[in-house]
């Protein structure tokens, strides 16, 4: 029964990820920075990390990555997408699991956000042929701190309440 309920969880919070993706995409697009955005999906993605582990994370963050790509943006925003959602994952499982009590859910997101943004440059740079996107990442990564300490906080809480449920 606990498998049951933790898929129909997983499949409830993939949903909600796109919902939120594709909401964002729409409507939270403040073109401050082509390309940045608040991720306002990745709080799913930081709940299902701390709640279900890193294949859910994982599942639930290629997922949002896949269906918010072919649904708004199109295709190729696709081949952006994935690879960063595959890597922020990851690396916040590593740090997450290796550093347990020395990092909070903060740090973790920051993390997720910055190497999100870094992933998102490096598949630029390979497409273009241009290394001279990198001077666009000090930008992106200023704002992945921001942004990663927004969604880490709001996760921690969500969480946190989960928990206590």
């Amino acid at each position: 029964m606990k498998r049951t309920k933790n898929l129909t969880l997983t499949a409830i919070l993939t949903a909600l990820g796109i919902v939120l993706g594709i909401t964002e995409a729409a409507f939270l697009n403040f073109n401050v920075l082509p390309g940045a955005k608040v991720g306002i999906s990745n709080i799913v993605c930081l709940v299902v990390l701390y709640l279900f582990g890193y294949k859910s994370a994982l599942f639930v963050n290629a997922s949002r990555a896949i269906f918010v790509g072919f649904m708004y943006s199109g295709p190729s925003s696709v081949i952006y997408s994935l690879p960063a959602a595959i890597v922020s994952v990851s690396v916040m499982y590593v740090i997450k699991s290796s550093l347990k009590e020395k990092v909070s859910f903060v740090g973790v997101s920051v993390a997720g956000a910055f190497f999100h943004n870094l992933t998102q440059v490096v598949v630029a740079m390979v497409i273009s042929g241009s290394i001279n996107m990198i001077y666009y990442f000090s930008y992106l990564a200023f704002v992945s701190i921001m942004t990663g300490v927004f969604t880490g906080a709001i996760a921690y809480i969500v969480v946190k309440r989960i928990k206590r449920i």
